[in-house]
């Protein structure tokens, strides 16, 4: 018997293409056409270099297999993914964005599993348009609950995903928007007399390489509909760079609060507004942060409890009185002095508030 498994592994290993072999067909595919007798007797080792160990070879069959749309290749892909999410040494994260990319590119599904199993933010694009990849409906909307339950809320990805779920009423959704997530506001120190703003910054990552790369860098940008007009179809882009890409970080809380707020108004249009300035508060005293904090969360938490009976005579909440007691908050504390030499210290946080120090 191992005499016999023995002779089936030596077999196994003769018939498997070496690297240099690999190599060789990869370069016949980047440097030939779909068509050309060079690139065609190639072709068929797409599978062989997605199942390599080699990242670079993984990475360029992904590339090419979505770049010519190869969807006879689909499935080969989706293995790669399964042992790219399976690994627990040598894991890459570029290796898992090309898979994804080429899926994308292919509008071919894989299961939910393999596209979570490594979502992070710096690839949240990526990861809602593999799950939108999906054909079936209620797949598909499990899908886009389970990556909002992530929480990437600085994220256009997950706001396209709520945007989703919200168009087609999903309770999950309505959990999330009331009180899943964290109610976000400002609260800045300024001068007396000082008409200064809280503004979160900005984030954008820059990275620029001195020679060509390839596969060239891919990235995805989401265009979200209008925040104040109907939640029409989320389009995206993509682009490629030899040299250079430039991913944004996140949504500011400003946009975040905005999104938020659209959703519930499309959820239950008739819900009374939120007082102006409900998620920026200024003092001029250092001593009443802590107060004026309170004091805010207090105006929200009744805005809250008046949306959850709202919702809740549509159906959408079950129990109104638990839903607004489960809502927590988030305060982003913005120093706005000229003069800063005495740092400014957040105050103590409780169960239900988080103090951030901006």
């Amino acid at each position: 018997m191992f005499a016999a498994l023995a002779v089936a592994t030596l077999c196994s290993l003769a018939q498997a293409p070496s690297s240099v072999e690999l190599r060789a067909a990869l370069d016949a595919l980047r440097e030939s056409r779909p068509g050309e007798t060079r690139f065609e007797a190639a072709k068929p080792h797409l599978p062989e270099l997605l199942a390599s160990e080699s990242g670079f070879f993984v990475q360029s069959a992904a590339y090419l297999i979505g770049q010519h749309g190869f969807s006879e290749f689909a499935p080969a892909l989706v293995e790669a993914l399964r042992t790219e999410t399976a690994r627990t040494k040598g894991k890459s994260a570029t290796t898992y964005s090309r898979l994804l990319d080429a899926l994308i590119q292919l509008d071919h599904a894989a299961p939910a599993d393999l596209i979570l199993a490594r979502a992070s933010e710096e690839y949240a694009e990526f990861v809602y348009l593999a799950l939108a990849c999906e054909k079936d409906e209620q797949r598909a909307a499990d899908n886009l609950a389970r990556f909002v339950a992530l929480g990437m809320r600085s994220k256009s990805a997950y706001w396209a995903a709520a945007i989703e779920l919200t168009a087609a009423r999903d309770p999950r959704i309505v959990d999330e928007l009331l009180v899943g997530a964290p109610w976000e506001f400002a609260l800045g120190l300024r001068d007396v007399g000082s008409e200064a703003q809280a503004s979160e910054r900005f984030w954008a990552r820059f990275s620029c390489s001195s020679h060509d790369q390839w596969p060239p860098l891919v990235r995805y940008r989401l265009e979200l509909p209008s925040p104040t007009g109907p939640l029409d179809e989320i389009r995206h882009e993509r682009t490629e760079n030899a040299r250079s890409t430039s991913r944004m970080i996140g949504l500011r809380l400003e946009d975040r609060v905005r999104w938020r707020l659209r959703l519930l108004h499309e959820l239950h249009p008739d819900v009374t507004a939120f007082p102006p300035n409900a998620f920026e508060v200024y003092v001029e005293d250092v001593n009443s942060i802590s107060s004026a904090s309170h004091a805010q969360v207090a105006v929200l938490h009744s805005e809250i409890s008046k949306l959850a009976h709202g919702l809740a005579d549509l159906g959408l909440v079950a129990d109104p009185l638990r839903a607004s007691d489960r809502a927590t908050f988030r305060v982003e504390v913005y120093d706005l002095r000229s003069d800063r030499r005495l740092r400014l210290s957040a105050p103590t946080d409780t169960p239900s508030v988080r103090f951030v120090r901006r």
